[in-house]
């Protein structure tokens, strides 16, 4: 059975204009669905540069990734948004939320974006509010809610792409310790047929709730815990949430196949154009334009507020 992240020698190197830093090198790790994984050290240790490899938000210099057995080493920018579209949900520390928005909008976006319909999506959106204990604030913009309630808003979010991997960077940095603690719950339960890796400063916090502690040190992993067994029990819970949460979600094309794809239409003869026969012109059915409106000031205002959505 393959791991749902599997890291082997990855190195992360930024290079200046006469000097090369490091984020981290020669890191070997296997994560799996059913884990909390939390990954603590000083700043400047590497730990949030993992998060972001891991995540898709950055590449990497030396080694090979495999995301569910599949090797990301010739990933191109289309294969990581796409990649990013599928398998990650991403949860701020500063929330990143419409505050213009009610509770039950914010997350209604997340789903409208990929191309859904409201019709479509009405029950989905009402469970993660369940979920998340927010229900009697569905109807609240989030300009009213507490750090807390915000930031379980941005969890919820982060679950309506149904991604079988959550990331968060330093979640409850900005939270009180009762606030903190919700959240935490929160990401537990969520890890029971999800991936959840966190970066923190203070373990303290999470350490009644994760089942892994990653240490990070100049670059380096110089301590991998388990701190409780995963909540995944069998390699048939693990295949269904998998299955689960990519179902129906775009695939990627291999370089290979899109080359070889390429090669074929380039050998292929061109086809000459047919006259066109009179005849009726064919009807077109028009889609709403309330949703097309809907869907398209949506996408520009994620886009504009710099939401995780690539």
């Amino acid at each position: 059975m393959s791991h749902t992240i599997e890291l082997r020698r990855v190195s992360k190197y930024y290079a200046g204009d006469d000097s090369v830093s490091m984020g981290f090198s020669r890191v070997d790790l296997n994560l799996d669905i059913g884990e909390f994984v939390a990954i603590t050290g000083e700043s400047g240790s590497g730990k949030s540069t993992l998060l972001n490899v891991i995540s898709g938000l950055d590449t990497y210099e030396e080694g090979e990734m495999f995301v569910c057995g599949e090797d990301t080493t010739a990933y191109g920018t289309e294969d990581y948004e796409l990649y990013r579209k599928t398998y990650i949900g991403n949860i701020f520390q500063d929330f990143n939320l419409i505050n213009s928005y009610t509770v039950y909008q914010n997350i209604e976006v997340a789903m409208l974006l990929p191309g859904k319909r409201r019709s479509e999506i009405r029950q989905r959106a009402l469970e993660l509010i369940d979920l998340v204990g927010l229900r009697k604030y569905r109807r609240t913009k989030v300009s009213r809610l507490s750090g807390g309630q915000k930031q379980r808003v941005a969890i919820a979010r982060a679950l309506a792409k149904n991604a079988p991997i959550i990331v968060a960077d330093e979640p409850t940095g900005n939270l009180d310790s009762a606030s903190a603690a919700s959240v935490m719950e929160t990401l537990a339960r969520v890890s029971k047929d999800k991936l959840v890796v966190m970066v923190t400063h203070n373990y303290e916090q999470a350490e009644p709730y994760v089942t892994r502690k990653l240490t990070m040190h100049d670059g380096k992993i110089i301590e991998d815990k388990k701190t409780g067994p995963a909540r995944m029990n069998s390699e048939e819970e693990y295949l269904s949430a998998i299955g689960a949460a990519t179902d129906g979600m775009p695939r990627r094309e291999g370089r290979a196949a899109r080359a070889a794809k390429a090669e074929k239409a380039e050998k292929a003869p061109k086809a000459t154009k047919a006259a066109k026969k009179p005849g009726r012109p064919k009807k077109v059915k028009e889609e709403p334009a309330e949703d097309e409106d809907d869907d398209k000031l949506f996408d520009e205002e994620l886009r504009r507020l710099h939401l995780w959505w690539s």
